[in-house]
């Protein structure tokens, strides 16, 4: 791939499985289902489909993991793909012991236009929801972690009910 100019942390989504997280996508407002990024419904399907394969078989033994980086990288490059080149996706490596994050870009324009119009929208919205936080805190007050949570996101994400004290083991 060719030298592409480097991304600011806005155009940055994070893609990793975590328990009781329905998408391995996560903007700066936190977990981000694929939808709102504008990505199509067969694309949406099989991102939760990887990321339910981790809910259901991380701390089991019987779990066949050898093709699920390979598989989450091409998943990846998908979303990369329709976001276009001014955007990345960090990839951390699982199950292999080096936890290395690497970028994943496309060096083309968008696959899906109307997929890098909502992913921009998601990020002026990261960038304005950070501007306001910024401004409490330079005048002195106080917010609750509560409050900057995203609707529908809640700190129980990543944890287990049937984990000890509900997180995974």
């Amino acid at each position: 791939m060719e030298d592409l100019p480097p991304v600011d942390d806005d155009h940055v989504i994070e893609f990793f499985p975590d328990f009781g997280a329905p998408s391995p996508l996560w903007s700066h407002l936190g977990l981000t289902d694929p939808r709102t990024l504008g990505l199509n419904e067969e694309l949406a399907r099989r991102l939760e489909a990887w990321a339910s394969f981790w809910d259901d078989h991380a701390n089991t033994d019987e779990a066949d993991f050898s093709n699920y980086n390979l598989d989450g990288d091409a998943l990846a490059q998908e979303v990369a793909n329709a976001l276009g080149s001014n955007w990345a996706i960090a990839r951390p490596t699982l199950h292999d012991g080096g936890g290395q994050r690497r970028l994943i870009r496309s060096s083309l324009p968008p696959a899906d236009p109307g997929a890098a119009k909502a992913a921009e929208a998601l990020s002026g919205a990261a960038r304005e929801r950070d501007a306001r936080i910024r401004a409490i805190h330079e005048a002195g007050g106080r917010i609750e972690q509560s409050a900057i949570w995203p609707r529908g996101l809640t700190p129980n994400v990543g944890t287990r009910p049937d984990a000890p004290n509900g997180r995974p083991a």
